[in-house]
């Protein structure tokens, strides 16, 4: 029987809207993607300016210009993916692990160099993979995700930092090991000697080749900076994980360097000496997982470590600077401190130090206790610890940068100031808010449906899940607190 007239009329226009269907969900994919790219992929604008040695600061009229260099010489000794408790003793920790107390001559200058020696846990901003930290350390600005995808062509960095302002002012920079500093700053160092970070295989090559120029170029004067990046402890990581024998022998050889390196600038540091007014940086660009995993936010990853030295002993009001909430005795029964500070920090830290402009984009502060630890800081002080303290500090913000004058008493936030994290509370929230809109309205017309009571019980449980595990990779500590009777009198 032949279709009725009016059904054979509606077949064509049905197929006429089938195109117009199509254009639609594909203008909706197109928003789609665009916002998130827009949104959760947050890339940031570089800016092309640069802070000069002649920018007026307008902290008083006595202090209207860039801080004098507290330090001649800097010697920053990168060991990537050094997690925190290869650092610290394991007295600070609930449980001792095979990893621990190898680099025992960090730990031995800690408790006997009080006044010249610290041992830093330094946090660090999500995403945790190499190039985003040195990026961050650098600049002292914030990463975000979508720059980990450089991670194996990185482009040379054009926003302001420390190595430029390094070059700019003419301080003389070499560098060894890991090659990514060549791929950030191809024409920022006096002398170099790169070496392939690819093959994470690879345990010794870039290692060794920092082993053959670091200690001979100690005894050199031809520069002001010098970076040594090891790079066996991450491959060992990612390789071995952290619970292995080739992470120990990789830690106890870094334990021989140190001490190698100490004993050289020791015996250089005499009055008149090269090394008399140097100080030393030992630190990690990031944590790693028991598996050698890096690039998220649990603690185990941002948690990473920052050692400083100075030859040069400090007076003695130093240790009012110091803080003391987190003190343990070590295994051999002296007592060890350890500071917390903001990776963010070190860009414009480096910068007071070594008296040259801070980055412009920076959004770092001086950390106090870092600063304080180069004698060179509290040379030609005429007043005494109390009266330091009242006037050593004044923050201003020009041009979106911080300039100080003295040093900075005031200490940085803990909490994590990752895009990262934060922008999965945002779209959560969101979420809720649309779930509970739709309820309300159902409940209104009087059609309130068991799908979307389901629903929003599922949103909320994903929402109280997702602030636990944020809860978890922001706070995480892996240390003990402060044990009463094991502190000192």
């Amino acid at each position: 029987m032949a279709a009725p007239a009016s059904r054979r009329r509606e077949q064509p226009s049905r197929g006429r809207s089938w195109p117009l269907i199509f254009v639609a969900i594909l203008a909706v994919h197109s928003l789609a993607i665009y916002l998130f790219t827009r949104g959760f992929l947050l890339t940031r604008t570089e800016l092309d300016l640069h802070s000069h040695r002649d920018d007026r600061t307008g902290v008083s009229p006595g202090c209207s210009s860039w801080p004098p260099p507290a330090v001649d010489r800097l010697v920053i000794v990168v060991l990537d993916a050094l997690r925190f408790d290869f650092v610290a003793p394991s007295t600070f920790f609930e449980e001792k692990q095979p990893w621990m107390d190898k680099l025992q001559v960090l730990q031995k200058l800690a408790a006997d160099e009080k006044k010249s020696a610290r041992i830093f846990k330094a946090l660090a901003d999500p995403p945790t993979t190499s190039l985003q930290r040195l990026k961050a350390l650098t600049t002292g600005g914030l990463p975000t995700f979508i720059d980990v995808g450089n991670s194996f062509g990185a482009p040379a960095i054009v926003e302001d930092n420390i190595m430029h302002q390094l070059a700019k002012n003419g301080k003389r920079v070499v560098m060894m090991g890991d090659d990514t500093w060549t791929q950030l700053y191809p024409e920022h160092f006096n002398k170099s000697f790169p070496y392939p970070s690819f093959n994470v295989k690879d345990l010794d090559t870039v290692d060794n080749g920092v082993i053959e120029h670091l200690l001979p170029s100690l005894r050199e004067n031809d520069w002001d900076v010098l970076i040594a990046h090891f790079l066996g402890v991450d491959h060992a990581g990612h390789i071995f994980g952290v619970d292995s024998t080739p992470m120990i022998q990789k830690l106890e050889q870094y334990n021989q360097i140190l001490e190698d390196v100490i004993d050289t600038l020791k015996s250089l540091s005499t009055p008149g000496g090269p090394h008399e007014n140097t100080l030393l940086l030992v630190m990690g660009d990031h944590g790693q997982t028991l598996n050698g995993d890096h690039g998220g936010g649990t603690a185990e990853e941002v948690e990473t470590s920052l050692f400083a030295w100075s030859p040069k002993t400090p007076p003695i009001a130093v240790l009012a600077v110091l803080g003391e909430d987190s003190c343990n005795f070590d295994l051999h029964g002296n007592e060890v401190c350890v500071s917390t500070m903001q990776q963010l920090d070190f860009a414009v830290t480096v910068s007071a130090l070594l008296g040259i402009p801070f980055p412009f984009g920076s959004i770092g502060r001086v950390n106090p206790e870092l600063y304080a630890l180069s004698a060179g800081t509290w040379d030609n002080q005429k007043m005494d610890i109390k009266a330091y303290q009242e006037s050593a500090g004044a923050r201003i913000i020009p041009k979106l940068s911080f300039a100080f004058t003295l040093v900075t008493i005031r200490a940085a936030s803990l909490l994590s100031n990752s895009y990262i994290l934060t922008e999965g509370r945002v779209a959560n929230f969101l979420l809720s808010t649309s779930c509970i809109a739709g309820v309300w309205h159902s409940a209104t017309k009087g059609n309130f449906s068991i799908e979307e009571f389901v629903f929003l019980l599922l949103n909320i449980c994903t929402r109280y899940g997702i602030e636990f595990g944020m809860s978890k990779q922001i706070a995480g500590p892996t240390a003990t607190k402060d044990h009463p009777s094991t502190r000192g009198s």
